[in-house]
């Protein structure tokens, strides 16, 4: 069984367990069939979501009443990802590509501005074949990993892509001629994320995997094996309840920076620090009469956000609340620097991030690619106060305005998740 830490917090006790029926199986068959008989493999799930559930009551992060009813959203949509991942698994031999999170489903300050959680279970020891039509995104990024965590990064802009948008890529350990993808020693899972800056205009990609020549039935749709639907059962048991406690300790790390303060830099959940990406976060308090400004230099390159998410480390329904900004989107001031307001109403500000009267919360930055990974300013007080604060040439929005920009949020999500939760049945010609 692998485990691993979170390097944000290398003092931490918290385990995160990854899936993994085999090690439940191995050499277990019959105590996983008498589990199937006797009910203890059913029981042990069961007793999982009971102790997962007290656990979200016992939490600091469920002080009142609605962060309780959020909490058991989040574990509902936590156990239902667990369940697609057993449920529509296709393993490494005929794999495809699966959704764990959407616009409700969600967990780790999901990212509003694409789908960051399409993968497909793969063997460094096989051949696959990536291919689709490139949509236009500001980046889609292949991304190898193993029981330790991320193992490569690459981005589909370093591949040739033809006229029509159509691409071909092999992944493999032994070079191939064309478009390549060296496969990572240790590989096991294979993540594509898809990131539009600009929701109107960018598409978005078209991709499926197959071993090439490879035909036969995936996992998911055999007829079950009896000792391996109870070990299913057992390795789901660990696995939500480690889920939990692990995002549970990961906010606690970054929130004994204290409230309403953002570090400059912090390693990544899975990967520790990185020379691609940053997300540094922090843990914002604010009564009802407050909010909070942040300014900023422009990061530049490739790609950066800022968002809000509830105390469960969720996004708060960007799709119908601009609870974040990315580079395209967000106004830059006249002297040069960003200045994004945090409150509960709408302050009339172009760049506001909504808390939906979420009193308390996470806020994230993502920095892809960038420049540099500027540190912010931050200020709590009266709204009123930072509004007399601002730029005299901020930029403002009317609530006709913010409206049209919303439906045009709501619209883009539309177009995102319009498509099957699974790649198995592939319509591409």
């Amino acid at each position: 069984m692998a485990d691993t830490k979170s390097p944000i917090d290398s003092t931490s006790t918290f385990r995160k367990v990854n899936l993994d029926v085999a090690a439940e199986l191995d050499g277990q068959t019959e105590a996983r069939l008498a589990d199937l008989r006797s009910g203890a493999a059913w029981n042990a799930f069961c007793d999982a979501i009971r102790r997962v559930g007290d656990g979200m009551l016992a939490s600091e992060f469920a002080t009142d009443d609605r962060e309780r009813a959020n909490g058991y959203r989040y574990l509902l949509g936590l156990l239902s990802a667990r369940l697609r991942k057993v449920l529509y698994h296709c393993g490494p031999e005929l794999p495809a590509f699966t959704f764990g999170m959407d616009d409700v489903i969600k967990w780790g300050l999901d990212n509003p501005d694409g789908v960051n959680s399409k993968s497909a279970e793969i063997r460094d020891d096989l051949t696959y074949r990536l291919y689709g039509r490139a949509g236009g995104e500001r980046y889609v990024e292949f991304v190898q990993s193993g029981p330790g965590g991320t193992l490569s990064n690459h981005f589909l802009e370093e591949f040739e892509i033809g006229e029509d948008g159509r691409f071909e890529i092999i992944l493999s350990q032994e070079k191939q001629a064309g478009n390549w993808l060296p496969m990572a020693p240790g590989a096991r899972g294979l993540l594509v994320r898809q990131i539009q800056y600009d929701w109107d205009k960018e598409g978005y990609t078209e991709i499926h995997i197959e071993r090439p020549g490879v035909t036969g039935v995936p996992d998911c749709l055999k007829v079950p094996d009896p000792p391996a639907v109870a070990a299913e059962l057992r390795a789901m048991a660990k696995t939500f309840v480690s889920e939990f406690e692990f995002w549970q300790d990961y906010t606690r790390a970054f929130r004994r920076e204290g409230d309403n303060v953002i570090p400059k830099d912090q390693p990544l959940a899975m990967s520790g620090r990185s020379p691609v990406r940053a997300a540094p976060k922090g843990f914002y308090v604010l009564e009802p009469d407050q909010a909070m400004l942040l300014e900023f230099e422009d990061p530049g390159g490739l790609s950066w956000s800022v968002a809000v998410g509830d105390t469960w480390f969720r996004s708060i329904d960007p799709s119908h609340r601009q609870s974040s900004l990315n580079g395209a989107q967000a106004k830059l001031d006249s002297d040069g620097l960003y200045r994004v307001m945090i409150a509960h109403q709408d302050p009339g500000v172009a760049n506001w991030l909504d808390t939906a009267g979420h009193r308390r919360g996470n806020m994230i930055f993502r920095f892809v690619r960038t420049d540099r990974r500027p540190a912010a300013n931050l200020k709590v007080a009266p709204l009123a106060e930072i509004l007399k604060d601002l730029p005299a040439d901020t930029a403002r929005v009317t609530p006709k305005e913010r409206a049209t920009i919303i439906a045009r949020r709501a619209a883009a999500y539309s177009r995102r998740y319009a498509e099957p939760m699974t790649t198995r049945w592939s319509r591409f010609k």
